[in-house]
């Protein structure tokens, strides 16, 4: 994986200016930006799912054709992680794999 080649405090100072991002959820792209596995964690609402698709927004970004696989416990949670990813990138192409989605954003991708 691409190792990102910038400081802390810019990306501490950045997240804190142009997003609502508490020191946590900052402290976890931090932890995404200096190492090649991470885990999220955390009760709900804690904003794991939002932090997670910003994280693949990064590699998308940074990177050439690269694949992202998402993983996540329930359905709910896989259609939600789908939905805020499309809302920060239009024009991503997601393939859903799993049990039946409620979501409007995978209704032509259905199993």
């Amino acid at each position: 994986m691409k190792k990102f080649n910038i400081t802390r405090q810019y990306v501490i100072n950045m997240f804190k200016k142009n997003t609502t991002l508490d020191d946590s959820q900052i402290e976890s792209i931090i932890q995404f930006l200096q190492n090649p596995l991470i885990l999220i964690q955390g009760p709900p609402g804690t904003g794991k799912t939002v932090i997670g698709a910003l994280m693949a927004l990064i590699i998308m970004h940074n990177t050439d054709g690269l694949k992202i696989l998402v993983l996540c416990y329930t359905n709910h949670a896989l259609d939600q992680f789908g939905e805020i990813l499309v809302d920060l990138m239009p024009d991503v192409s997601i393939k859903r794999m799993g049990g039946f989605s409620k979501s409007e954003i995978f209704k032509n991708n259905r199993n």
